[in-house]
């Protein structure tokens, strides 16, 4: 730098010289400019700058090699000592994120897309919070700790449910059942590892020595599970007066795999709620994981007392949400309760998901309604005549084509497109007549929009209320268990692809009639009147799959109600 003494062209071994010559206190440069330093003539000099620039650039390297050094030592020992993620070896890890990085796909068995939240965890991690704060974090560790063993009776309900425990009892039972579960899914684990390097030492032929250390370290992962059981059968002997306790063994006699006796339980009661939220856009593109959400809840071995589904949404295109619609009758006619909730709004596509429920509650100023349905295309015609643009078109069907963007439409298409719209309307309003008989359709299947108590009076729902209190008294009232499930999608590509940008292109929004393309229909040139008619004829833009060239029709709500604010 200038204020440094240093000049932009000054080469790098006179850069050096000025460095050591301010550490050593003597001048850097000879009157000739010839490095020099105190007491040494020039080749010396020469030499020992050298050697400086060798140590600057030698050093960082050095540091880079022991710092890699040091880091390959401490992986090792870690992989023979300890065991990270839930069981798995930091080897295990490294594999799979490497498989990751290069995209490879990835084992379906090993997916973990469905998010399962338990509400009672929620719930139990608020109050520890809270807890902390009062009380500090003694408080905290005992609320968590005590909700780990609940979770553990819960799975043992069936099982423990007919012993009619005491509440000392069930914290005594619950403590050990967690110990005894923790440790032996940590057991099962090594022992997985185990036979695997038994399995690759044995194809490869190895030593006798070799194959009768493996077979010990396995004889001794047995003799671990039966000191296991044995440690659980004492810690249950001793919570447990001896009638209760023999009743219990009568059950785990019978059982082959102890983790498994809550699974198969019979007796288990039907007392578990399931939550799904629909956050829908005008597409309803979560149509996907709604169904995934819902044949995972189907495919369960015992249904589920209640299905919750949250909406949200102002409807959209009658094919998305006819599906979604669809996806939900799939719950009823399995005879599961389903309770539709509405915190906000569900107008149009919206509400014909919302009356696929047994019961629908709302919000006291949640929009309902709005069962109709729109449909809308921009016409150019006029532009692009005065343009002198000719659009030449060839169908073969009558009714191919009715209202298109470069003709003005006649009498009879838009007849013609009235009807169609009609038919739709027709199938929408006999579904929520089916669906809910005591509404008026002449009243509520005007289009319009009614929040809250209005829409309770009208017989579009049945209660007021947010889904949170309904969920919280399932809990708190009704002594449930309640999850809720969340699929995600994950895109099937490699870490390092997502890095370069190699993704899919964001979607255009639905219709492919943007504010770009008002803009270039209103001021730009035929050249861009064209494009923007394109892409909304469903163009590669476009997310929705209606045919192209017909105006699509949509269960969506265009209500000013809609777009007030307080």
């Amino acid at each position: 730098r200038a204020e440094e003494g240093f000049s932009s062209a000054d080469p790098m071994e006179q850069m050096l010289m000025q460095l050591v010559g301010r550490f050593t206190g003597g001048n850097a440069t000879s009157a000739g400019g010839t490095p020099n330093l105190p007491g040494m003539d020039s080749g010396s000099s020469t030499i020992l700058v050298g050697l400086a620039g060798f140590a600057l650039i030698i050093f960082p390297i050095l540091k880079f090699i022991v710092t890699g050094i040091i880091g390959l030592f401490v992986y090792r020992f870690a992989d023979r000592r300890f065991q990270t993620g839930g069981g798995k070896k930091p080897a295990k890890l490294v594999k799979k994120l490497a498989e990751r990085f290069s995209g490879k796909p990835q084992d379906v068995l090993e997916s973990r897309q469905l998010k399962v939240t338990r509400l009672t965890d929620e719930l139990s991690a608020m109050r520890a919070s809270i807890a902390k704060g009062e009380s500090g974090g003694a408080a905290e560790k005992l609320i968590r700790e005590a909700s780990r063993r609940d979770r553990t009776l819960v799975a043992w309900r069936g099982v423990l449910g007919p012993l009619e425990l005491t509440d000392e009892e069930r914290v005594a039972v619950g403590k050990a059942l967690a110990v005894y579960a923790k440790k032996e899914m940590e057991r099962r684990e090594e022992v997985v590892d185990l036979q695997s390097s038994w399995l690759k030492g044995a194809l490869k032929g190895v030593s006798p020595l070799g194959s009768f250390y493996s077979r010990w370290r396995l004889g001794s992962e047995m003799d671990k599970q039966l000191s296991l059981e044995a440690q659980l059968f004492s810690a249950l002997r001793e919570a447990l007066p001896e009638a209760k306790f023999e009743k219990l063994s009568a059950r785990l006699v019978e059982a082959e795999d102890l983790l498994c006796v809550a699974s198969a339980s019979p007796e288990a009661p039907q007392q578990t709620v399931y939550v799904l939220s629909f956050n829908g856009d005008t597409v309803a593109s979560q149509v996907a994981q709604l169904q995934r959400e819902v044949s995972a809840i189907l495919a369960l071995p015992r249904a589920p007392e209640e299905v919750v589904i949250r909406i949200g949404s102002p409807g959209g295109t009658v094919t998305g949400y006819g599906l979604a619609a669809a996806q939900l009758m799939r719950i009823r006619d399995r005879g599961i309760k389903l309770t539709a909730c509405v915190d906000e709004v569900a107008a149009s596509g919206g509400y014909l998901m919302a009356c696929c429920a047994d019961r629908i509650l709302c919000s006291p100023f949640a929009a309902i309604g709005s069962i109709g349905v729109i449909s809308g295309v921009p016409n150019a015609a006029d532009r692009l005549e005065r343009e002198g643009v000719k659009f030449i078109e060839t169908t073969a069907g009558k009714w191919k084509r009715t209202i298109t963007p470069f003709k003005v439409p006649s009498s009879e298409d838009l007849a013609k497109a009235q009807l169609d719209l009609l038919a739709v309307y027709e199938q929408f309003s006999s579904f929520v007549k089916a669906n809910r008989p005591a509404v008026d359709l002449d009243v509520v299947a005007t289009g319009e929009v009614w929040f809250g108590q209005d829409a309770l009076n009208r017989g579009l729902v049945d209660e007021l209320g947010t889904s949170p209190e309904y969920l919280l008294s399932a809990v708190t009232s009704r002594g449930c268990e309640v999850l809720a499930l969340n699929w995600k999608e994950k895109a099937n590509e490699s870490i390092l692809g997502a890095l370069l940008g190699e993704s899919e292109p964001a979607l255009n929004g639905a219709g492919g009639y943007g504010v770009g393309s008002a803009a270039n229909l209103a001021g730009g040139t035929a050249a861009d009147v064209l494009l923007a008619l394109e892409a909304g004829l469903g163009g590669s833009s476009s997310v929705s799959n209606w045919p192209i060239g017909t105006p699509e029709p949509r269960f969506q709500a265009d209500s000013p109600l809609l777009r007030d604010a307080f």
